[in-house]
């Protein structure tokens, strides 16, 4: 009698914790133009949705296009962003997707990267008039991890 009680409260437990879980979770909220703005930050309309981008560094300095989405935040390139501003003298973009632009601006991308596609990348080219494309022979979307000195040399003869 005592493991049936025992049993029926755990079952309960675990039942009110999904429940609660499945209420709580921020991941199946609908991200549309309220929450953007309560987010902040700056977006672009492309031909599969809506992108979020950061710039970073002088307006007239060059554009460096680092790159990142799915599950892998905008973050991800805060150390090369840092050592680009230390560097360069704040001379540093980062963001997503980022079109009409009257510069030149560098994109580096993992050709085995299954977060951001080709066709993204085709309707990136098609966005941007003066995109200096250069892709990273066989590594993923981890790119910056998986070969970091190549990224960071391919940026660095880019400024």
């Amino acid at each position: 009698m005592k493991w049936k009680w025992l049993s029926a409260f755990l079952a309960l437990l675990i039942i009110l914790l999904v429940g609660i879980y499945h209420i709580l979770d921020p991941e199946n909220s609908e991200l549309n133009e309220t929450v953007r703005a309560r987010l902040g930050g700056t977006y672009i309309r492309l031909s599969d949705g809506i992108t979020h981008y950061k710039l970073e560094g002088p307006d007239d300095g060059k554009v460096v296009v680092l790159v990142h989405g799915g599950t892998v935040p905008i973050w991800t390139w805060d150390k090369q962003v840092q050592a680009l501003n230390d560097a360069f003298g704040d001379y540093s973009n980062t963001y997503q997707i980022v079109g009409n632009q009257k510069r030149d601006i560098l994109l580096v991308w993992g050709t085995a990267d299954t977060e951001i596609t080709k066709e993204m990348i085709r309707d990136i080219q098609s966005s941007i008039p003066h995109l200096k494309f250069k892709p990273v022979e066989g590594v993923g979307h981890g790119m910056v991890f998986q070969k970091s000195d190549t990224v960071n040399n391919m940026i660095i003869s880019f400024l």
